[in-house]
């Protein structure tokens, strides 16, 4: 079976209504979608979700931490 390259934001829209939806409360839900669209998203823009390394990963983490000090 042929496997098409996913965009990480559309994963992610697929992650959010089909895994974590009715399994976490409405709250974690709304947060975890801010979460994606302000963070995530700007960030990574739209890479393919086989494009994302650790380190670029790490990266995003370090500057979300470093924002907030």
């Amino acid at each position: 079976m042929e496997q098409h390259p996913i965009l990480l934001k559309t994963f992610l829209n697929e992650w959010l209504h089909e895994y974590k939806k009715g399994s976490v409360r409405k709250n974690t839900l709304d947060l975890h979608e801010v979460n994606i669209r302000n963070h995530l998203l700007p960030h990574f823009k739209d890479i393919r979700l086989s494009e994302v390394k650790p380190v670029m990963y790490q990266k995003f983490l370090n500057n979300i931490f470093s924002v907030s000090l």
